[in-house]
């Protein structure tokens, strides 16, 4: 058995506390590229291919786009269904966070991080997103796993510890598949084989790692396969990345990521800041305690965060070194490692009655400024689409007509009204006498309309509003004082 009978009454309550915590603050479809990966996943599951976006680099990541399809096969399309993928993925990170933990220290330590994992503001914020994030992480740490699993194995047993090395590999290339992302994170395990080759003072590679880079290989030519049957091209994917990181502007500050990780004071959850409450101060509290305690054990994991920190903030993404592409989503990997060397600082403190009043303190402290933090976090994002959620109270109260909308609201919409209701773009309709007996919506996107690009694809007749159109209901933007801001309305055209 994986978890002994005795320790399964923690993990099982730790796992219902963070399921609760998840749907009291879910968020859903946001602003990041989820209606491309929604669509998409519609597409496959009603098996129309011709409308699959095979140039776009979202849809290129089928450990997204496939499991979300055949949810939607088997359950419909729906808020709650479209975030059940990295719901669930996000569960199976807490559960691995502790399996991790429990392999390489102890009981006590994997419980206590696995209690911070499943209440760390960031992983909650997007554990019901439609991000890669969360697959990514869940995957990565599968297979690290995997890799724990056959290092523990005695040597009767190789053919075992051949399989879950194998595996580890494979579950890699999962991640890979859900984003080109995992090969920097994957840069683990030639950082566990140099601690090897020092351990040992040897300068011959196990051939344990050869094993993982065999199951990653299978994956990646099975993709390649893919592509090539599709496009002709079995690089396609690697081919589009590069267009893409060549052409998009995203953002790059040096400032964005330490005010996300240490900003605890005047938080604008709106810009993503409070996403790490306390846990990067307790973080490198903890790095200094292991390095001073000289637990070997910590090691790798303090510099693999060390240095996966460094490029995701100085690092570049393409072949003409442009600066990386920042974003709060980016740090859920870094997640399991960090609640874990924290965790295994806090059981080092020591035996003495004051050292576990303070271990209990800090542990109920962290856990609840994690739960703050959360509530102040979920609600900067669903300011996002509240505009949409209010657009949609209001036109699912209307007697049932064609809706008109920029296409910013489009996917969104579609989405709350179940793929269910006859919504058009404005931007493809641009002739005014097309719409006839028929509410149009007009700004109802706020943050994403508001941008000059996006308002210059409107149609006149979308800030010039003909006089025979009657207003039914305007909603005060949630974004006041933010942003420039429009306020949605919603007109009926006879």
């Amino acid at each position: 058995m994986i978890i002994n009978r005795a320790e399964k009454k923690p993990v099982i309550a730790i796992l219902i506390l963070a399921l609760l915590l998840r749907i009291a603050l879910f968020v859903g479809a946001n602003f990041n590229d989820d209606m491309e990966y929604l669509f998409t996943a519609r597409s496959l599951a009603l098996g129309r291919l011709n409308e699959y976006p095979i140039g776009s680099i979202d849809s290129l990541r089928l450990m997204i786009v496939f499991p979300m399809s055949v949810i939607f096969r088997f359950i419909g399309i729906n808020e709650f269904s479209a975030s059940l993928y990295f719901l669930l993925s996000s569960l199976g990170s807490v559960l691995l966070t502790y399996l991790a933990a429990e392999r390489m220290f102890n009981r006590v330590t994997a419980i206590v991080a696995a209690l911070f994992y499943a209440t760390f503001p960031l992983d909650i914020a997007y554990s019901t997103q439609l991000v890669p994030s969360e697959p990514l992480t869940f995957f990565f740490l599968l297979s690290f796993y995997m890799f724990l699993r056959a290092e523990k194995h005695n040597k009767p047993k190789l053919k075992h510890k051949t399989a879950f090395l194998l595996l580890s590999g494979v579950f890699l290339g999962f991640a890979y598949m859900c984003n080109i992302r995992a090969i920097l994170f994957a840069l683990l395990f030639p950082l566990l084989a140099i601690f090897d080759m020092i351990k040992e003072k040897s300068f011959v590679i196990k051939r344990a790692y050869i094993w993982i880079l065999l199951g990653f290989i299978i994956i990646f030519i099975y993709e390649s396969l893919v592509f090539y049957g599709a496009v002709g091209n079995p690089l396609w994917r690697l081919k589009i990345y590069h267009q893409a990181e060549q052409t998009v502007n995203t953002n790059t500050s040096l400032q964005y990521y330490p005010r996300i990780l240490f900003k605890i004071r005047n938080v604008n959850f709106l810009f993503q800041e409070g996403n790490f409450g306390f846990f990067a101060y307790a973080t490198i509290c903890s790095f200094i305690w292991l390095l001073f305690k000289r637990d070997e054990k910590s090691y790798f994991m303090i510099i693999w965060l060390i240095l996966t920190l460094l490029y995701l903030q100085f690092g570049v993404m393409t072949f003409q070194l442009r600066a990386i592409a920042k974003w709060a989503r980016y740090l859920v990997t870094l997640l399991p490692f960090s609640v874990i060397i924290t965790a295994r600082a806090l059981k080092l403190l020591g035996k003495r009655t004051l050292s576990k009043m303070f271990i209990v303190c800090c542990i109920l402290f962290l856990t609840a400024s994690n739960i703050y933090f959360s509530i102040g976090s979920v609600n900067g994002y669903l300011l996002n689409t509240a505009d949409f959620k209010a657009t949609y109270d209001t036109l699912k109260e209307l007697p049932e007509k064609k809706i008109y909308t920029d296409s910013g609201s489009h996917g969104y919409l579609m989405l709350y009204f179940k793929f269910k209701r006859d919504i058009g773009v404005i931007e493809a309709t641009k002739d005014v006498n097309e719409i006839k007996d028929a509410y149009v919506v007009i700004n109802g996107s706020l943050g994403i309309v508001a941008s000059s690009e996006m308002r210059a694809r409107l149609p006149t007749y979308a800030s010039d509003i003909p006089k025979y159109w009657s207003l039914v209901k305007e909603i005060k933007a949630a974004h006041q004082g933010f942003y420039r801001t429009f306020n949605p309305k919603i007109y009926y055209v006879k």
